[in-house]
């Protein structure tokens, strides 16, 4: 989720200068001529912005450029709205609208460099964000906002924590950093009472917060505090009745609290709206099991590999029931698979901890992606090769590696466009080895 506190400027405008046909037009396009009402919906959505309501803030932003079509300020702050939003074709409209109407070329250019950073082009942009930071400006908090955010995606997680701890320090009162402080803790150091913490603190601030709500609950089940964590997934349910999250948590918790009928009324919930869900049908399965129907939880068991197949948990649990069922043959499959796993999870937990002391470190980046690729984990190797090319676009391993990648998926466009961007690379004497 896109998070961030909002330190709405106070923007006044200023005249700005109408060119046409490289004449002056001779009349000032000041923020407005506007209406009450619009100078009315430009309030309302800074308000709006302010409690992070980005939809309805673009509602009132709409609505005062219907009014006031040639209002600089407005297209300006539609753009940053839609920007934090993730909405970022409509960010690059009204940001090229708010130059056309002389918004501030330094706002403009400071604009484009806060999407750089929320992209996860951070490394362009880091040291200047950075030392405007130092002089407090009162864009401070979109500067965190837009560099953490940057960061998450480029997995620098110790840096995340470090300047989220900053952010909260600097404004206590801000929900938002104990967010992202909170999920990049979970996923350094694990299941910590100082992630409880930061979720626990984020509830006193913001009591309502379905989101807020649901990540405590994911990590005190995950922490094995069913008991805690089940009324903060019941708390979610009326507003996201339908998310797999909320219905595996309640039906998890449910079935750990004993409450078998409860939990399969549940997972029925969930599978029928997600029935491909896999921790689903292993969940399923082992309620089967724990009722001692062998037969059922082996149908749930396999679909669930299907689902995710060579998945640690799943595979043991199949080895256990082909040995009940008397599949000895099968069994011994599950049990060398589960060897090959134990390996394979070694491996790449190995690496994964590297990184978290050395994340800026290609050649770590570049294994974990052909780790995760070998493995059928295109998702996860296309983030780790993106990382790399963030900061270094001529990494020749990694675009040699998207090329061939493509070239398997039939994708030939692709496989074309990372091909020629390693030629140039090697062309250029630009060749970096992993």
């Amino acid at each position: 989720m896109n998070v961030g506190r909002i330190g709405v400027l106070t923007l006044t405008g200023g005249a700005a200068t109408l060119l046409l046909g490289g004449l002056l037009a001779g009349h000032f396009l000041r923020s407005a001529p506007e209406s009450n009402d619009a100078r009315r919906d430009l309030i309302l959505a800074q308000k709006t912005i302010a409690s992070r309501d980005f939809s309805q803030a673009v509602v009132h932003l709409t609505t005062c450029l219907q009014s006031c079509p040639f209002n600089g300020e407005a297209h300006f702050l539609m753009a940053r709205t839609c920007r934090r939003a993730g909405w970022l074709k409509d960010w690059k409209t009204h940001l090229q609208e708010a130059a056309f109407l002389q918004w501030p070329m330094e706002q403009i250019d400071f604009e484009k460099q806060l999407q750089r950073a929320q992209i996860g082009d951070v490394w362009s942009v880091e040291d200047s964000l950075l030392e405007q930071l130092n002089n407090r400006p009162p864009e401070e908090p979109l500067i965190l906002e837009a560099l953490v955010n940057g960061l998450v995606l480029n997995d620098r997680l110790t840096d995340v924590v470090l300047l989220t701890t900053k952010w909260n320090e600097a404004f206590p009162e801000d929900w938002v950093p104990l967010i992202y402080r909170g999920n990049a803790r979970l996923r350094l150091n694990g299941k910590t009472e100082d992630v409880i913490d930061d979720f626990k603190r984020v509830l006193e601030l913001k009591p309502d917060d379905v989101e807020a709500n649901l990540a405590l609950a994911m990590v005190l089940a995950n922490n094995g505090d069913v008991g805690r964590a089940f009324p903060h997934f019941e708390a979610c349910r009326t507003s996201m009745p339908e998310d797999p999250r909320v219905l595996f948590g309640i039906a998890y918790c449910q079935h750990s609290l004993g409450m078998s009928q409860e939990a399969r009324i549940t997972l029925s919930q969930l599978l029928d709206k997600h029935k491909d869900h896999a921790a689903g049908c292993f969940l399923q399965a082992k309620i089967e099991l724990a009722e001692e129907s062998r037969e059922q939880a082996y149908l749930w068991l396999k679909k669930a590999d299907r689902l995710s197949p060579k998945e640690v948990d799943v595979t043991n649990a199949l080895m256990l029931v082909c040995r009940q069922l008397g599949r000895t043959e099968e069994a011994e499959e599950y049990r060398r698979l589960q060897e090959e796993i134990r390996v394979r999870d070694g491996e790449l937990d190995k690496l994964a901890t590297a990184l978290k002391s050395r994340p800026e470190d290609p050649a770590l980046r570049f294994q974990l992606g052909m780790a995760c690729m070998k493995l059928g984990r295109d998702l996860e190797a296309t983030h780790w090769f993106q990382g790399i090319l963030w900061k270094d676009p001529g990494h020749l391993p990694t675009l040699k590696a998207l090329a061939d990648f493509y070239e398997k998926k039939g994708n030939r466009k692709m496989a074309d466009h990372f091909r020629l961007k390693a030629e140039k690379a090697a062309s250029q004497g630009i060749v970096k080895t992993p």
